[in-house]
């Protein structure tokens, strides 16, 4: 049942995802939450300038029936309606709506935050809280997604979109710790990179696809992706890595979870490096020794000329 939130000070919302832990510590039990396995998967996906058209490709792809609930967080003005449920209910057989508080989140629905608002979710709902003026750097992907980990766990998904600043890329590592599922959106595909190259850059994402095969992988269609690329660990050394997700099904077909199998290819990696760099120096020196080459044939030419001028 959703219940009241005990208030908090400190400057952040009366919700704050680390506030989550301590009130509902008892049903975050561990790294990767069991609670998480019996909630139904869910979706967020963060994004600011550029964005709106990235989410139309995304759920114009994204089947109607998949069984999971989609949240959206954009950076919207807070001194204007927003239109993005209407954008969004133009492409999509599922049902949109502006998140209310305190609403229980559906299958098959897509909720976007209102202009104004914190979005988080809790206990299988909605809670909105009054955005007060962001001074700096803009959180409100950060703490949809923390909110999100500790409560979906492994059946939460993140995705990045276009966006102009890092928001995100603090809340996808929280996913990964709790066993989720992390996307970001091909940033030279992306109208504004620096959202989607911010998160790409804590080595937490696990894929990085052109925004229109992101439904492919959330929805398991395709039934898998995969990529190598360098990964970060959770205490700061780096392995190149080939990750491998894909989608768990239940009986019904539907999709349940997601399970990732990674390998480490940290000492190939290298050795490629060091015969690409052989290479370019091989090549370096072919043109080194190839530019002499034709000096000496210009010289030569020149002190022909030379010797027929002084006959």
């Amino acid at each position: 049942m959703y219940h009241a939130e005990p208030q908090h000070e400190g400057g952040n919302p009366p919700l704050a995802p680390d506030f989550i832990e301590q009130d509902y510590a008892d049903e975050i039990d561990n790294a990767v939450p069991t609670r998480g396995y019996q909630m139904t998967p869910m979706v967020g996906l963060g994004g600011s300038a550029g964005s709106i058209s990235a989410l139309q490709d995304f759920f114009r792809a994204m089947p109607p029936d998949t069984g999971s609930i989609f949240a959206v967080v954009l950076h919207l003005s807070p001194t204007h309606a927003s239109t993005l449920p209407e954008l969004l209910q133009a492409v999509t057989k599922m049902t949109v709506a502006q998140a209310e508080d305190g609403q229980r989140v559906e299958k098959n629905h897509v909720y976007v935050i209102p202009p104004g608002k914190y979005l988080a979710t809790v206990n299988g709902h909605l809670k909105l809280t009054e955005l007060e003026g962001e001074r700096g750097k803009r959180v409100a992907i950060d703490f949809f997604f923390r909110s999100l980990a500790d409560t979906h766990s492994p059946h939460a998904v993140a995705i990045v979109l276009s966006g102009a600043d890092g928001d995100g890329a603090i809340g996808i590592k929280r996913i990964k710790e709790r066993g989720g599922l992390t996307i970001a959106q091909d940033p030279d595909q992306a109208e504004y990179s620096t959202m989607p190259r911010a998160a790409i850059e804590t080595g937490m994402v696990d894929g990085v696809l052109d925004v229109r095969r992101i439904p492919e992988q959330t929805a398991g269609t395709a039934g898998r992706a995969e990529n190598e690329r360098w990964h970060v660990r959770k205490y700061g050394s780096r392995f190149y890595g080939s990750g491998l997700v894909m989608p768990l099904r239940d009986a019904a077909g539907r999709v349940g979870g997601f399970g990732k199998i990674m390998r480490d290819l940290t000492d190939r990696k290298r050795v490629q490096e060091e015969l690409h760099e052989q290479m370019e120096e091989l090549t370096r020196f072919n043109e080194a020794a190839v530019g002499r080459e034709l000096r000496m044939i210009e010289l030569q030419k020149g002190s022909r000329r030379v010797v027929r001028s002084s006959r």
